[in-house]
């Protein structure tokens, strides 16, 4: 098992681009106006943060987020 970290950063739209492009495809299917309500929340400044993490195996893919 290789080391965990945890990482509090903010995340530019061409990194989420290519998480997403490597994405694991059993993950639900992106749903676009989820996005445009996510997008719609950041430019009102009204995105709530949780603390939710991004998760990535040991390969670097995204698993979970």
């Amino acid at each position: 098992m290789s080391d965990v970290k945890t990482v509090l950063m903010t995340v530019t739209p061409e990194q989420a681009r290519l998480w997403l492009a490597h994405n694991n495809p059993t993950n639900r299917v992106l749903r676009w106006r989820h996005v445009e309500e996510l997008s719609n929340e950041l430019k009102a400044g009204t995105f709530a943060f949780t603390g939710d993490a991004l998760r990535f195996n040991d390969r670097g893919d995204l698993i979970d987020g």
